[in-house]
């Protein structure tokens, strides 16, 4: 429910001109990440005249975003005064104002509809890129609802989709007229400029002189612990680092990135980290791609962060020790695990074996397969693709 001095201030922004060189960001993620941040960069990189504004959460970490970043608080009366201003309003999900509703509602159609004209100037334009690729079932699907009784209305103008395999599920998931642009995903830039890695290291914390076995699961709302933490007391963490010695040389450390929530658990645990410095926290920066850019080899479950890894040739390892239970929970998939290239590990034994076992060759020509059947796009160079389209729009 918005304040009176909220609504006073989006009726006067109303009357106001929009600021050309005014920028509004609200990503789902809240922090100084995700693909806004890489498209924020490369239009600061090119317009430095803009003025960035970014909707933030108390809990943000203020250190990580650059000077040229204004924060406002999200929900405030200068975050809705920005919001009205702003030439270009950019945001990680489905447009910074959107609504899903029965369509068989003319009141819930009328409502949502009122709202976005009062929400949002005929001259602003509105761009989301998504968080992710959609790998668990979203939208209306992943209650088991049928996507036919529901429509979705959004402020978003346009879509900004990573392959082509994403447009048919957010057409499923979210009906309604909307544009797409197969422009790529502005977050795993980072992850074709190996030149960046000496850099990146020394700013997380990573040793110079050791290799990075990451581990990020995906959160489980029934079952926070299952987010992490009960597979790390199932993993023998010092024979997975001597089988990653043995395979690949150097010496090795474990980096173990969560979800927040899992972090609230981990303390209430009291859960430390190793004083030897095995086990590295990997939550200590917001950008999950900077983790994933510097790491030697890669391990999740059901993380759409598995899309990301698929654009390089790192050794990447699915631990699915739970995959009955969160098919039955969170709904299904909308890709079997058995479609990725990688290999499926259950316990700790079957993930050394696959570590030792691990043919890369194989594994890469799968991995080349999978993104042709996808119709990747994204190649490195995104984030400029996306700031081309945007200029583009801005001077017609």
């Amino acid at each position: 429910m918005r304040s009176i001095s909220d609504i006073f201030v989006l009726i006067c922004a109303r009357l106001l001109p929009i600021d050309k060189k005014c920028v509004y960001v609200y990503n789902i993620l809240d922090g100084f990440n995700d693909s806004v941040k890489y498209i924020v960069c490369e239009l600061h990189k090119r317009h430095p005249e803009y003025k960035i504004v970014w909707d933030s959460s108390q809990s943000i970490n203020t250190a990580d975003f650059p000077s040229y970043i204004t924060l406002v608080k999200r929900g405030s009366v200068e975050a809705s005064y920005y919001q009205m201003r702003a030439m270009l309003c950019l945001d990680s999900y489905l447009g910074i104002h959107a609504w899903m509703y029965k369509k068989e509602s003319i009141r819930d159609r009328l409502l949502a509809e009122l709202k976005l004209r009062l929400l949002k100037k005929s001259r602003q334009l509105h761009i989301s890129t998504f968080h992710g690729v959609p790998y668990k079932y979203i939208g209306a699907k992943r209650y088991g609802d049928s996507v036919r009784d529901y429509a979705f209305t959004t402020s978003c103008d346009y879509f900004i989709l990573g392959n082509q395999f994403e447009e048919k599920i957010y057409r499923e998931a979210y009906p309604g007229n909307y544009q797409f642009r197969f422009l790529g995903k502005a977050n795993t830039d980072i992850l074709f400029e190996t030149e960046k890695q000496e850099t990146l290291k020394k700013k997380l914390g990573i040793p110079a002189d050791k290799k990075l076995f990451l581990y990020a699961p995906t959160y489980r709302d029934w079952c926070v612990e299952g987010g992490g933490l009960l597979q790390m007391k199932q993993i023998l963490i010092p024979s997975l680092l001597e089988t990653l010695h043995k395979k690949y040389g150097g010496d090795w450390i474990l980096g173990f990135r969560v979800h927040h929530y899992v972090q609230e658990q981990m303390e209430k645990e009291g859960f430390t980290y190793p004083t030897d410095g095995t086990i590295l926290n990997c939550n200590q920066c917001d950008d999950m791609a900077e983790y994933m850019s510097c790491c030697d080899a890669f391990m999740t479950d059901y993380s759409s962060s598995v899309f990301d890894v698929i654009h390089t040739e790192k050794p990447c390892f699915l631990y699915a020790n739970d995959e009955e239970e969160y098919m039955k929970k969170r709904g299904g998939l909308y890709f079997s695990i058995n479609e990725f290239p990688y290999p499926i590990v259950r316990n700790n034994q079957e993930l050394l074996e696959a570590v030792a076992d691990y043919d890369k060759e194989q594994v890469n020509r799968k991995r080349k397969h999978f993104l042709e059947q996808l119709g990747t796009v994204s190649d490195g160079h995104s984030a400029s693709r996306i700031v081309d389209f945007i200029d583009k729009l801005i001077s017609e």
